[in-house]
């Protein structure tokens, strides 16, 4: 059963059935069965991509197993499924939390035999377990994390206690295992208040690393930086400067670029004097090496929208404006939720979209950049192919036949229209230009026009992913 799933995940098949190797007619005994053969495979500690899949295929197997029973009037209440039913269990990882141990110095039998019985029928008395092993002499940072996978996947067994709290306490004894720190900053993004200074503020002491105590602070203040709560962020750079400025200096200045970025548009006396002086300590330090260049260009540009920010607001999508102004302390789900909700008022016109975004790279350049820096984040632009397509490459050819004898500036009106009504990016338009070039007389210099109108293209991708990510092209008659 087990033996049939490669180690690569990328192999894996969709289906959660066939992940479990299992008909779509199995009963719950056998579903159960081939879930605790495949976690006892694909452990969470050595394979944590594939112990994540694993549990989805079983509670997505286990769902399908309750509509197919209620279908048939079978009335039985499940007393053996694994998973507590709320968000904070059930919610994926963004990261995959676990790998293999590189070295480590005491035995982890024990918790492994227990988590072994916990895959097979989870118990709160394997939960006390684990927390005995953890204040034992065979504790490995292992038991640390197999006490939040415990609590996380069943938060009943300890109602007032929360999975994160064993990963702060796993830092305070194995404070270089990046594990417990990657899932600890995802921590922060679940529930903020563990940034609060009475939940988390001492486990950067406890992190040895540089490097991963940049991991850890910044996943932090990034969440710190999005509850603006400047005075807070003010003090741990504070205590964070004493500990790495001096003999950690490159680590140093990757923190203070990004504390930057969050107060730049900060509008009150304590972020403004927080900006004040990481603007003084940047501008005091020796960072004209290559490396850094990317970002001191970064700082310039955010420095410059600050001044402008208020001269030229755009009267035609403020919403975009402020958005922008915010941009910097978003998450990059929160940013593409909200830039979503800006394009879902341009769909209808996308001659508005083009105008506002034209606008934008004329008056506010600065803005502009900041705006094509957050959607490239976000992955919204892919590189210019050939387009195959010839029912594609027809329709594009009769669009740019039809625009021969047409201004530019109209024609990348229609462009623009064409691009919404046909849900093709800008980049795909670019690529279906170059294939068309040796057939239709004008699709080169389109190309060549197109490639240098970056608010054009940026018009086009804007609402192709939006289009793309919401569903079928909108009815416009």
């Amino acid at each position: 059963m087990s033996e049939q799933l490669s180690d690569n995940i990328e192999e894996w098949p969709v289906s959660p059935f066939e992940v479990l190797g299992l008909p779509r007619t199995a009963e719950r005994t056998e579903i159960r069965r081939a879930y605790s053969a495949l976690i006892r495979r694909f452990r969470p500690e050595t394979h944590p991509k594939q112990f994540q899949r694993v549990r989805e295929s079983f509670e997505a197997a286990m769902a399908a197993l309750e509509v197919r029973s209620q279908n048939s009037g079978d009335i039985r209440i499940d007393l053996t499924t694994l998973v507590a039913h709320d968000d904070a269990a059930t919610t994926p990882s963004s990261k995959s939390p676990f790998s293999t141990i590189a070295d480590s110095t005491t035995s982890t039998d024990d918790a492994e035999l227990v988590w072994d019985r916990f895959s097979d029928a989870p118990d709160a008395i394997q939960y006390e377990e684990i927390r005995r092993l953890t204040q034992s002499s065979k504790s490995s940072a292992d038991a640390f994390l197999m006490a939040y996978w415990m609590l996380r996947l069943r938060p009943d067994f300890s109602p007032g206690e929360k999975a994160a709290e064993w990963l702060i306490r796993g830092i305070s004894s194995f404070g270089a295992d990046p594990r417990l720190i990657d899932l600890l900053v995802d921590e922060f993004r679940r529930d903020a208040d563990l940034t609060e200074p009475q939940n988390s503020g001492d486990t950067a002491g406890y992190i040895l690393s540089s490097d991963l105590l940049c991991i850890y602070l910044i996943g932090r203040w990034n969440i710190i930086g999005q509850k603006r709560r400047w005075k807070q962020l003010a003090d741990e750079v504070d205590r964070s400067r004493v500990r790495l400025a001096m003999d950690h200096s490159e680590a140093w200045s990757r923190l203070l670029f990004r504390v930057y970025e969050m107060v730049a548009f900060a509008n009150d006396a304590v972020g403004g004097s927080l900006l004040e002086s990481v603007q003084k300590e940047v501008g005091g330090m020796n960072l004209m090496q290559q490396r850094h260049l990317a970002s001191l260009d970064t700082l310039d540009m955010l420095s410059e929208f600050r001044k402008h920010q208020y001269d030229v607001w755009l009267s035609g999508s403020p919403a975009l404006h402020q958005l922008l102004l915010e941009s910097t302390n978003l998450s990059s789900s929160m940013f593409r939720r909200q830039l979503f909700g800006v394009i879902e008022g341009w769909i209808d016109s996308p001659l508005e979209a083009l105008n506002c975004v034209t606008s934008l790279a004329v008056k506010l350049p600065e803005a502009f950049w900041l705006l094509l820096r957050q959607v490239d984040g976000l992955g919204f632009f892919d590189d210019p192919h050939s387009v195959r397509d010839s029912a594609l490459l027809e329709t594009v050819g009769t669009m740019v036949t039809s625009c021969k004898h047409l201004e530019y500036a109209h024609a990348r009106i229609v462009i623009a229209e064409f691009c919404r009504d046909e849900c093709v990016s800008g980049t795909t338009m670019m690529g279906a230009l170059v294939s068309l070039n040796d057939t239709v007389s004008n699709a080169g210099p389109f190309a060549a026009a197109l490639q240098q109108d970056t608010p054009l293209l940026l018009t086009c991708q804007l609402i192709c992913r939006f289009l793309e990510a919401t569903g079928p092209t909108i009815d416009t008659d």
